[in-house]
């Protein structure tokens, strides 16, 4: 293998050691991006969000949270799914401060995100009557290199240089 094709493998590397995470949820009017969240009011009665997220880094994989929070009014029999990974809360909530979390790392991909539940209460907000709010907040980092990459990188980087400072 030639010299340059060594630096560029290993400069490729580098570069994306440092790439910016690219992973977003949309659904519910709002799109959110690494550390955003929106809130969802809804009317009393049953409700059913759909939502995509969209895990597209550089390396791979995201490291990903998301919480979902009752913020206003009460929120009855309140679920989260992500494809095949089920998350339940609370069967009752009572106001604001409950709240249910996903933690864990998912790979490259598109994944089917859904809030349901039953809003109920007598809230007013600025003349606005509704059952019950909840707030989603997306939390995403992509996955760091490992050292070893780091290193191996920078090992084919010295490698190529001597070769170089010896052909010359």
């Amino acid at each position: 293998m030639k010299a340059k094709h060594i630096l560029a493998i290993s400069l490729l590397a580098f570069a994306s050691a440092g790439a910016e995470a690219a992973t977003t949820l949309t659904g519910s009017g709002a799109a959110l991006s690494d550390t955003e969240s929106s809130i969802t009011i809804h009317p009393n009665g049953t409700f059913s969000d759909s939502w995509s997220l969209v895990v597209d880094e550089t390396i791979g994989a995201a490291d990903v949270n998301i919480s979902v929070s009752d913020v206003h009014g009460s929120l009855l029999g309140y679920t989260v799914n992500i494809d095949n990974l089920a998350v339940t809360g609370s069967p009752t909530f009572a106001g604001g401060g409950d709240s249910l979390f996903y933690t864990g790392t998912l790979e490259n991909g598109t994944y089917n995100f859904t809030i349901g539940g039953d809003a109920t209460g007598d809230n007013t907000v600025n003349g606005y009557s509704f059952g019950g709010a909840y707030e989603v907040s997306l939390n995403a980092a992509p996955v760091p290199l490992p050292p070893a990459a780091l290193l191996f990188g920078s090992a084919l980087v010295g490698l190529a240089a001597l070769r170089r400072r010896k052909n010359s």
